[in-house]
């Protein structure tokens, strides 16, 4: 038996005292790419041999061990205290691979592992609880159903009478709400470049009663997805439980957006910080390489980080989004996509708008109906290189692609 356990630390300082019992080589506790909310595991007298391979299996999945320098000997039947920096994802994806093993020891700590990770107390893993909805990052695959409010609807739908708009919005929510959606998204942002902004009295004055309604019909947290400050505190207000910020705190301009991070810090609400910088135009398709852009979007998204906690917003209640959508064009997006995977560096829950319109060409032999299955393939692919959440208009297809690949990506 080596007893795996987590280890609690908030800072990576507060662990050195716990890794002495490792002896580690000067210097290796340094080299370990630390993020907040890493989860630590220390494993008890492990055969060197087990700890070797457990090494070549956290490698390709970017996570980190630490062991005694004895591993580098050639002792007898050593044995060392390891330390493991992982996600819960990463964890689980050790656990699979040790099932997998020829190696009866590696098969026998699998067991353990398991054990371990199912009995961690819930409130110590990565997780977010709306309207009594509990989000538990690395365990599922949670999809977001998006309620358009801009001018498109209300030009659809033959006019601005809010009492048809509200009517609109319930149908859809309660019809995302039975196929099994775990979040409302209110979207107030333009979808596509140049589409215009419904005018902010209107905004403010359609956001109050759609909020409002839907809270009184169903139980499912709700998001506003706004840029403008007065939007959002009167979705806050009207009980929003949730801000989704398409310009990760910037204004139109480039400029901070103090306001909207105040009004977040004193709401106390979980934030979604989506990339924006495309939104001035095509920035994302002027930047350069596909490398060189996402190395700009994560740079960007830890500016947006740190000025949010800069403005004491909990970064246990951060989320990231990269920004796909029909702002870039669609080599960008699938650029993007296949890159998502590079955001866990951030540590955070990470977000995807997976409209199959940002990742495929208009084909006359696609027809309207087949846009269930077009969002199901645009789901497996976000949740194959990564993603938590997925954002989409079109539930079904998404519902149904997510519990098939999370048995996959994320095996219990």
């Amino acid at each position: 038996m080596h007893n795996p356990c987590f280890i609690t630390v908030a800072r990576p300082h507060d662990i050195i005292a716990e890794l002495t019992h490792t002896t580690s080589p000067a210097g290796a506790f340094e080299r370990v790419r630390f993020k907040e909310n890493t989860h630590v595991v220390r494993i008890r007298e492990l055969e060197i041999e087990s700890a070797l391979l457990l090494k070549q299996i956290l490698l390709p999945l970017d996570a980190h061990i630490l062991m005694s320098p004895v591993t580098s000997q050639n002792t007898p039947n050593a044995k060392t205290d390891v330390f493991i920096f992982a996600s819960f994802w990463q964890m689980q994806e050790l656990i699979t691979c040790c099932h997998r093993a020829s190696r009866p020891a590696l098969q026998r700590l699998a067991v353990e592992l398991h054990a371990t990770l199912s009995s961690y107390d819930l409130s110590g893993r990565d997780s977010l609880t709306l309207r009594g909805h509990t989000f538990i990052w690395g365990v599922r695959t949670y999809v977001v159903t998006t309620l358009d409010l801009t001018p498109y609807p209300f030009n659809e739908n033959g006019g601005t009478a809010i009492h048809d708009l509200v009517a609109t919005a319930l149908a859809q929510a309660r019809h995302a709400a039975h196929a099994g959606a775990d979040l409302i998204e209110i979207c107030c942002e333009p979808v596509h470049p140049g589409d215009p902004a419904l005018p902010p009295a209107q905004e403010q004055s359609s956001i109050v009663p759609i909020i409002e309604t839907l809270i009184r019909h169903l139980s499912l947290p709700i998001a506003i997805n706004s840029s403008r400050t007065a939007t959002v505190a009167a979705a806050l207000a009207a009980g929003a439980d949730m801000v989704h910020a398409p310009r990760g705190l910037r204004t139109p301009d480039g400029a901070w957006n103090t306001p909207l991070a105040d009004l977040v810090a004193t709401h106390g609400v979980p934030l979604a910080l989506i990339y924006g910088g495309a939104a001035a135009g095509e920035h994302l398709d002027a930047a350069g390489t596909d490398n060189a852009i996402f190395d700009s979007i994560i740079g960007e998204l830890q500016s947006s980080i740190a000025y949010a906690q800069a403005h004491n917003i909990d970064r246990a209640q951060l989320l990231v989004d990269p920004g796909i959508g029909p702002v870039n064009r669609l080599p960008r997006n699938r650029a993007l996509l296949r890159q998502l995977n590079e955001l866990r560096g951030l540590g955070l829950p990470i977000m995807v708008n997976i409209a199959y319109e940002s990742f495929m060409e208009e084909s006359p032999t696609l027809r309207s109906n087949h846009d269930q299955a077009r969002t199901a393939t645009t789901t497996t692919l976000a949740i194959q290189y990564g993603a938590d959440l997925v954002r989409t208009s079109h539930v079904e297809g998404a519902i149904q692609a997510a519990r098939i690949a999370d048995t996959v990506v994320r095996p219990a």
